[in-house]
């Protein structure tokens, strides 16, 4: 089975080789790598080009989510993950355990656990988000989401779904994670193990007033009813996250 990896960038050179690096080194044997450049400035090209077997583009785009709409257009394998260009996977294992989890599962999705590394050295772990098993009632009940990083979507679901609602600068993964798995047609399965390492200070956490506002019109949108301690409640999650 052929995976699609897809990243977006902008002027990330400084993180860009971690992201490379993990791909490259994975021992899935069929394993498509697509970057996609918002027109950096900064060397992360020149970076990208040391990698040969990589396609990319870079080009003036709307920001994050239309880059990964690109990439997933772009995408010619089965199944299509996300990682962002400060992320890096696990270990080398990765890729060939969510292969056969989609292998040997008739499914439309998995997901994994993630863990949260300092920005200055990615061997400081300094959280880990153990992700649920999926049960529509009890995770929008609870709000216990998936972490987008270590979701792994069949090409299919995005061609009959859609992709990314770019109107959403900072919170368009959570609401293709509402708006698609809420589908009770959407067969999921959680690998129970960490399966990327992400980096702390995103632009979610730098711009933690503005992802809320967003976060209260994805559930206007897809119509959830949320309350005011529930906003709060994230809010505080996030200020957490950053010290």
């Amino acid at each position: 089975m052929k995976i699609s990896i897809i990243t977006a960038t902008f002027n990330s050179s400084k993180t860009i080789e971690d992201c490379l690096n993990s791909v490259s080194e994975q021992t899935h044997p069929d394993v498509e790598h697509i970057v996609i450049d918002g027109g950096s400035k900064d060397g992360t090209i020149e970076i990208v080009r040391k990698y040969p077997k990589v396609k990319w583009i870079s080009e003036k785009d709307n920001g994050l989510y239309d880059a990964m709409n690109k990439g997933i257009k772009m995408a010619t394998g089965e199944v299509i993950g996300i990682l962002n260009s400060d992320d890096f996977y696990s270990d080398i294992l990765t890729l060939s355990k969510v292969v056969g989890i989609f292998n040997s599962n008739i499914i439309d999705a998995a997901y994994g656990d993630l863990e949260y590394i300092s920005k200055s050295d990615k061997s400081n772990i300094v959280r880990r988000w153990k992700s649920p098993d999926w049960d529509l009632g009890i995770n929008f009940k609870k709000w216990w989401l998936i972490p987008h990083p270590a979701l792994f979507v069949r090409k299919a679901v995005y061609s009959k779904y859609g992709g990314y609602d770019t109107n959403f600068k900072l919170t368009a993964d959570y609401e293709y994670i509402i708006r698609v798995l809420r589908n009770e047609n959407i067969r999921l399965f959680h690998i129970p193990h960490a399966l990327v390492k992400m980096r702390t200070g995103g632009a979610s956490h730098k711009n933690i007033f503005r992802a809320n506002y967003e976060f209260m019109n994805v559930n206007k949108k897809n119509n959830i009813s949320f309350g005011f301690l529930l906003v709060v409640r994230k809010l505080f999650d996030k200020l957490i996250q950053m010290f």
